[in-house]
């Protein structure tokens, strides 16, 4: 469905066209503004979902104005049925920020073309996107400082910001393979002035998310939480069970696990993510810290003490005699990782994308 509105917004000429002049067909202010929300949402909309799943996004430019931005003016917000205290929404410096954020996102997913194209090195690339990364970061209104209690979108903003990051920095480790198992080669410092790694500004953000989840669990619960979460929740969950000094008692870890069995339960994509994250986890722990139950909060003891009961039947995407050794022997087998975990996810919502341009497979990331 998101090719198809795709594909109808190119036949209107709001995205991928030369600049489009609204105004000279004589609509309504309010036919202008509708326009431009639909251009610049399709455009939004198309670099999460291609990004999410690691595919180069089909919206390179939107061929409309986008709205001002009214750095003064909000309308509030009432979290229904949850509360009904209000809030600021800053929908607009929101909208506008997300757009931005977008711009980054479409370069993410085309990180591999735009090298080919600029005859650099991939190494470059992600440089220069982790510098805008961070730079966007920074240019961040005040207002949206998660520990002010911002709207759920705001604290989503910041989710999919850490996400984009994983995905920018994983890339480096062998196409998302294994922490656990990555080559001998030096991965690249995104950060050289401080230092960080790829690997390390991963598991940063990582951590990062987990600190907004415990903020947006504990103002909104998670009941009513979007679906972007879910794949913001399972990136850093992975990003934490794959580090070489990965301990299943980890807070962040624990508080993701606690935060993503509350999201999987509203689904059933949700309940197969999250068997076969439990495979993945009894897959990685050695075994013996699955013993020390006692030290686990209570309302997590129940979720890692069925790790050890996983039935075989609920094992989704994962071969059976595989599944029946991993069961015996948990590390006599490949632990489900990142790439896995995408890879199962993108099957499972919105099934293997089907590509009708040629470029666009010479633009896929190489994995």
């Amino acid at each position: 469905m998101l090719h198809r509105a795709i594909e109808m917004a190119e036949e209107l000429g709001i995205v991928n066209c030369d600049k489009l002049n609204l105004r000279s067909f004589q609509l309504s202010e309010d036919m202008i503004r509708s326009i431009q929300r639909t251009a610049w949402g399709i455009f939004q909309i198309d670099t999460i979902v291609h990004t999410n799943f690691l595919k180069p996004s089909r919206v390179q430019e939107v061929s409309v104005p986008r709205l001002p931005r009214e750095e003064n003016g909000h309308e509030d917000w009432t979290p229904y049925p949850i509360s009904s205290q209000s809030r600021p929404s800053y929908m607009n410096q929101y909208f506008d920020e997300a757009c931005n954020l977008s711009y980054i996102a479409r370069d993410i997913s085309r990180s591999v073309q735009i090298a080919e194209q600029k005859s650099i090195s991939l190494n470059e690339v992600k440089q220069d996107v982790y510098n805008r990364l961070r730079q966007w970061e920074t240019e961040l209104p005040a207002v949206f400082n998660p520990k002010d209690n911002p709207a759920p979108h705001i604290l989503l903003l910041r989710m999919r910001y850490h996400a984009l990051m994983i995905n920018l920095c994983c890339d480096n480790f062998g196409s998302y393979s294994s922490f656990a198992t990555q080559d001998k080669r030096v991965p690249m410092n995104l950060d050289p002035g401080k230092g960080y790694s790829a690997l390390e500004v991963a598991i940063s953000s990582a951590r990062q998310i987990s600190i907004v989840v415990q903020m947006m669990r504990t103002a909104y619960g998670m009941r009513y939480v979007h679906q972007f979460a879910m794949y913001a929740v399972n990136v850093a969950i992975y990003v934490l069970l794959e580090q070489p000094s990965f301990d299943i008692l980890d807070p962040d870890f624990l508080h993701l696990t606690g935060a993503f069995s509350a999201i999987s339960s509203r689904s059933q994509v949700g309940k197969s993510l999250y068997h076969f994250f439990k495979l993945s986890v009894r897959s990685r722990d050695s075994g013996h810290k699955l013993d020390t139950l006692d030290e686990i909060p209570a309302e997590l003891r129940e979720i890692f003490a069925q790790v050890r009961q996983v039935d075989e039947a609920e094992k989704p995407g994962y071969d059976k005699n595989s599944q029946h050794t991993l069961k015996d022997h948990p590390q006599s087998v490949p632990s489900p990782g990142l790439k896995d975990m995408i890879g199962e996810y993108e099957k499972l919502s919105v099934g293997k994308e089907e590509r009708s341009f040629d470029q666009w497979e010479s633009a896929d990331f190489d994995f």
